[in-house]
């Protein structure tokens, strides 16, 4: 898949990684673990996933995770 090429690509040492995503019932599925394995040197933080049914009215939720997520 082109992102995962373009995460192989990248230099992750000191940076912090978290997952946002919206979904259609599956969560963050297994986002977490694949980015941990692509994403060498990363430390990680809790990830956001999103109803993609809700997604337009999740400004106020993605706000709260930001927030939280520094």
């Amino acid at each position: 898949m082109a992102i995962f090429t373009q995460l192989e690509k990248l230099n992750f040492t000191g940076k912090k990684v978290m997952a946002v995503m919206t979904h259609e019932g599956s969560g963050l599925g297994s986002c977490e673990r694949d980015l941990k394995k692509l994403c060498s040197g990363a430390t990680f933080g809790n990830g956001l996933a999103v109803h993609g049914a809700d997604a337009s009215k999740s400004e106020s939720t993605v706000a709260e995770w930001a927030k939280k997520a520094v």
